[in-house]
């Protein structure tokens, strides 16, 4: 819980009575942090004071480091921020990274400003901060945060005897599964190749009968479902993994092995197997997504699965918007001229697309306004 009326309060007072004086390196010294926290990540933003970066980079006591000084010894000073600031999440510590720094003119006095980003194994649940500068050298000295984490905004002041606080998400179960039942369905909705590679299977169900294309589309989704379950599940859980190098150019080669054969093939008898195949492929990609927001603490494996559920009904969503309007286009051209007129066209432009986004997610390329760049 934020001890938000007594970090309030106590920072109220280190803000009135503990700026830097340039005549004393720690009389009364103060750094600011400002903390967000996001998904699995953690920003924290330092402000120091030039009197309090001598300490972080052993630099002379007293002596008064202009800008210049600051640019040149301002990188000396992470090691000692990444040593005396830590974060953890429900327990484990979250890895911070080499940091950066820059120098800014505040108030008629150089500060240095420096960025460290933590990154947390889980989706932030229970945050911990533990501040540790400048107290071996000044037990006055304040650090005066700002956390922005789970929706909230809460200021907290550190001193010598209380270097700790501890930030949770208050959140329900209910409502951590809500949160990742919707990203399940952001993703699908955003995620442009899986929606091209549904759109591939579904196209193809416009040259058989109705009974013959809701047969097909049973085993299809069925299988592509618990393909890309199984991969999705496997990576969360770390079971196994495949580097997003190779992952994200086989989603664009299973788009165009799906075109080609819409444009190639009279018959797919076959499909239920090339798409559980496939939907291993996508799995991993679904798992990426969920890799950048991580799983949380508590009800991790509930909350693997309503991810996993709003996937599918994304996938829900597409079909049946995608499903009247193929019944629609095989209503007005005809199911003998479906082929020539829409599918294969239509499988065209897929194949095109596919094999950009292929030569786009091998290269580093971009292809944008008509050429790559």
């Amino acid at each position: 819980m934020i001890r938000a009326s007594r970090g309030l309060a106590l920072a109220a007072l280190a803000l009135a009575l503990a700026r830097p004086r340039a005549a004393h390196a720690h009389a009364n010294s103060t750094s600011w942090i400002d903390l967000t926290g996001e998904g699995r990540t953690v920003t924290a933003r330092v402000r120091i004071a030039a009197l309090d970066v001598n300490e972080a980079v052993s630099a002379s006591p007293g002596a008064v480091l202009n800008a210049d000084d600051l640019r040149r010894l301002g990188p000396d000073a992470l090691p000692y921020l990444r040593a005396r600031l830590r974060v953890s999440n429900a327990g484990a510590r979250c890895e911070p990274d080499a940091g950066e720094t820059s120098v800014h003119r505040r108030d008629d006095t150089d500060e240095l400003h420096a960025t460290l980003r933590f990154t947390c194994a889980r989706s932030l649940d229970a945050l911990t901060v533990d501040y540790g500068l400048f107290f071996d050298v000044d037990p006055r000295h304040r650090g005066i945060a700002t956390v922005r984490a789970f929706g909230r905004t809460a200021a907290y002041a550190f001193t010598a005897r209380d270097r700790s606080v501890r930030f949770t998400s208050e959140r329900s179960t209910a409502r951590q599964l809500a949160s990742y039942l919707t990203l399940g369905v952001e993703h699908i909705a955003l995620g442009y190749d899986h929606l091209a590679f549904l759109a591939g299977l579904l196209l193809a169900l416009g040259e058989g009968s109705t009974r013959e294309a809701l047969r097909d589309a049973l085993r299809m989704v069925t299988a592509f479902t618990l393909a890309h379950s199984i991969t999705l599940v496997g990576t969360a859980l770390a079971w196994f993994t495949a580097p997003a190098s190779l992952v994200e150019p086989a989603i664009a080669a299973s788009i165009a092995w799906i075109a080609v054969e819409n444009l190639a093939r009279p018959t797919h008898r076959h499909r239920a197997t090339v798409t559980f195949a496939f939907g291993l492929v996508h799995g991993f990609g679904f798992a990426d997504v969920l890799a950048e927001q991580g799983l949380p603490a508590r009800a991790t494996v509930a909350s693997l699965l309503a991810f996993n559920g709003g996937v599918e009904l994304g996938q829900l969503a597409f079909m049946l918007v995608a499903a009247p309007v193929i019944a629609a286009l095989v209503a007005v051209v005809g199911r003998d001229r479906y082929r020539a007129r829409v599918l294969r066209p239509a499988s065209a432009v897929l194949a095109v697309f596919a094999v950009l986004w292929f030569v786009e997610r091998v290269t580093g390329w971009r292809f944008a306004g008509g050429r790559f760049g």
